[in-house]
């Protein structure tokens, strides 16, 4: 399992809160008439405004082990490059990616961050009077894209076992496709109050990756029943695997 890479950069300040963009993935096709296209959100839940560079990164990780082949951050294209958010608000950046005909197929990598710009407070009289107490921390996201038709292909090696009075799901989940994907799993499960669900992330699988499946991480009960499973993808609606033991 691959979990895409968030990187936290940190000002000096007195006070301070993580500044994410979400989603945290692009996971979408980049050739074609329009190529890809994401939103990102960024939230302000303080009560001053803040202010981000936007800025975008090759990709320098060596991931052609993964089938990656190469960076597109070449062809990104996003706005604003600067972007104010007043407080309790939500700022809007947008990501289009296009890469050139004749591209060679495959998946590619780059990525995007957020850089936090200082306001400072200013008096009546046009003074400053003191930097802003609270500054944003800066991070970076890992994307991915592809060209050509490829796709992720999900496949389970799953069995049930018991332990105690539970019934859990253990076992491996593989991607076998041309591209990575971002899953959950979601369990339906019973126990001594009855019927319930969980979601958990399984970060995201790169192509000839493969993760461990292991129900017990449900918290909610230690001794519970797995009635079924399913695996899709995250932020998505494709459903790649199911298992009812």
């Amino acid at each position: 399992m691959r979990i895409v890479k968030i990187l936290l950069y940190f000002a000096c300040f007195v006070q301070s809160f993580a500044s994410m963009m979400l989603p945290m993935k692009f996971d979408k096709r980049i050739d074609g008439i329009n190529g890809g296209y994401q939103e990102y959100q960024i939230s302000n839940p303080t009560d001053k405004t803040v202010r981000y560079k936007i800025y975008k990164k090759p990709e320098t990780e060596n991931l052609s082990k993964y089938g990656v082949v190469g960076s597109m951050d070449k062809w990104m294209q996003y706005y604003p490059k600067i972007i104010t958010i007043p407080p309790k608000s939500v700022g809007i950046v947008k990501l289009g990616i296009k890469a050139p005909p004749g591209t060679k197929p495959g998946e590619y990598a780059a990525r995007i961050g957020t850089s936090p710009i200082s306001i400072p407070d200013i008096n009546r009289s046009g003074s400053i009077i003191a930097p802003q107490i609270s500054v944003p921390i800066g991070m970076e996201m890992q994307i991915f894209g592809y060209i050509g038709e490829g796709t992720p292909k999900i496949i389970g090696d799953l069995k049930t076992i018991k332990k105690g009075t539970g019934t859990f799901v253990t076992g491996t989940i593989k991607n076998e496709g041309e591209v990575g994907v971002a899953l959950l799993a979601s369990y339906r499960y019973k126990d001594s109050t009855g019927i319930h669900s969980s979601t958990t992330s399984l970060g995201r699988l790169m192509p000839g990756e493969e993760t461990k499946i292991d129900s017990s991480v449900i918290k909610e009960s230690k001794d519970h029943r797995v009635l079924e499973l399913i695996v899709t993808q995250d932020g998505g609606n494709e459903r790649f695997l199911e298992f009812k033991p």
